[in-house]
């Protein structure tokens, strides 16, 4: 009966998938100290707009109080430094072009470690059969993206763990972007 209920206790815990990130080495992440986060897209659900909504929530509150954490302050969308964008199998995907951020197309140069093409098609089948969660920062001057960030989500996700298992992927993943830097002066100051 022991050894029983150990099996059980085991079964439920697992070992989080790693995360990997990539940056733009030209980029000047050092300088950041405002982001703003791009919301889910609409089109994702007619049907259960309530889940948008709630997955909206999720992914900003999350985002916010990490990068708080890490030191920088959210700021409306056109003033921020950067603009953070998730996507993957539980975040409704958009075409980012479409809002005029430039991702890095293929897997060239800086991305060449990032193992998922740029469509941007609502149907990227390949994000969402993977179960895979991706963050990506843009730079809001260039609006090229500069970081981007990600991690599996289990296979098999029981709808009640869906939450849980978005707020874990997503501190995990901004846990790699970089803090405030200490060394860059403060917007205003002398």
């Amino acid at each position: 009966m022991l050894v029983a209920g150990l099996l059980v206790l085991l079964s439920g815990c697992r070992t989080p998938e790693a995360v990997r990130s990539a940056y733009n080495p030209e980029a000047h992440l050092e300088q950041y100290r405002t982001f703003t986060v791009l919301t889910p897209a609409a089109p994702f659900s007619t049907t259960k707009p309530q889940m948008l909504q709630q997955l909206a929530a999720t992914v900003t509150n999350t985002v916010t109080a990490v990068l708080e954490k890490k030191g920088y302050r959210p700021a409306p969308s056109l003033g921020a430094d950067f603009a953070v964008y998730v996507r993957g199998k539980l975040i409704p995907s958009a075409d980012v072009t479409q809002l005029g951020y430039m991702p890095e197309l293929g897997r060239l140069g800086w991305t060449k470690s990032y193992p998922f093409a740029y469509g941007y098609v609502l149907k990227d089948e390949t994000t969402f059969r993977d179960n895979v969660l991706i963050v990506e920062i843009y730079d809001n001057r260039t609006r090229k993206m500069v970081w981007v960030g990600w991690t599996y989500l289990p296979d098999e996700l029981p709808k009640e763990r869906e939450g849980i298992e978005l707020v874990d992927g997503l501190r995990r993943i901004l846990s790699q972007f970089p803090a405030v830097s200490k060394q860059a002066p403060q917007a205003g100051g002398s």
